[in-house]
């Protein structure tokens, strides 16, 4: 990662992000990969499937950070997070589960 973008304001890596800055995308990643991990194994326990739902969270940030003002959300750790829980449940949880109704009835 360049030295010069280490200590950026959020809102200026933002504008970074959407111009495709690929330096801007490394320090995305280094900033909050670690603890979206941790998030993410506590509901996929098997390292190589989060891994994949890692890689998927900034697959998508980056191909959706235009949405991120209009998102709602006020840090970017906390849209990264919210997606990262999203991806992690459908992981741990395949479409192909069964519901709560359907059990029921089981």
């Amino acid at each position: 990662m360049r030295r010069d973008l280490t200590h950026i304001s959020e809102q200026m890596l933002i504008e970074r992000l959407v111009l495709g800055d690929p330096a801007a995308k490394e320090l995305l990643y280094d900033r909050y990969a670690g603890a979206l991990y941790g998030t993410v194994l506590q509901l996929v326990p098997m390292k190589d499937r989060a891994n994949d739902v890692i890689v998927k969270v900034f697959t998508w940030a980056f191909q959706h950070i235009n949405a991120f003002q209009a998102s709602g959300y006020r840090t970017l750790f906390a849209w990264l997070l919210r997606k990262a829980r999203e991806l992690a449940i459908k992981e741990a949880i395949p479409e192909t589960a069964l519901t709560g109704t359907e059990l029921m009835k089981k």
